[in-house]
């Protein structure tokens, strides 16, 4: 990698990570608004975590932050990439951070989750998606070895190999007398 694609990198995965920890912060107001005993006690599933969030009037709310933290890495990965293979890794790698440390700060910050196999709340647009927190940081990780490879430089291919064939001298004639 060339030192202006390293730079362009670094920049998305902070960006990315910055991302996370605010996304972090507003999972963990959400937590404080809503209780964590009601919390518990009433998301079981899909169906009764949007309707616990709709009765708080703060789906739609987590929704349109969720739109503008995806808009934000696409801008990121849209203006950094030079091409589309490169804005595709730049995208994957801000989205597989972004998720990732949303869930190490809510870890750092309130002990959530307690364990791998507790479930959180993968995405809310378009509509909600559970899933346990082993398989969200395992999708983070696949979207990360993914951009990785992307960016990594494409091998050039090797010329077939062709057998050195010596080279005709081009034969100079001198004219007589002109």
């Amino acid at each position: 990698m060339n030192s202006e694609k390293i730079t362009k990198t670094v920049f998305t995965a902070i960006s990315a990570v910055s991302l996370g920890f605010i996304e972090a912060i507003l999972s963990i107001y959400t937590r404080r608004i809503i209780p964590m005993v009601q919390w518990n006690s009433q998301v079981k599933d899909i169906k009764s975590l949007t309707k616990l969030l709709n009765d708080q009037q703060l789906l739609w709310t987590q929704q349109a932050a969720e739109i503008a933290s995806l808009l934000i890495i696409v801008s990121i990965a849209f203006a950094a990439g030079k091409d589309g293979r490169q804005r595709a890794a730049l995208l994957m790698l801000a989205a597989g951070l972004w998720k990732l440390f949303k869930t190490v700060f809510m870890f750092i910050m309130i002990g959530w989750p307690g364990g791998s196999a507790q479930w959180e709340i993968v995405t809310l647009w378009p509509a909600p998606c559970l899933a346990p927190v082993y398989l969200s940081v395992l999708m983070c990780l696949i979207l990360l070895v993914i951009a990785f490879i992307l960016l990594k430089e494409p091998q050039k291919e090797e010329p077939a190999y062709e057998p050195a064939v010596p080279k005709k001298k081009k034969s100079v004639k001198k004219s007589a007398g002109r």
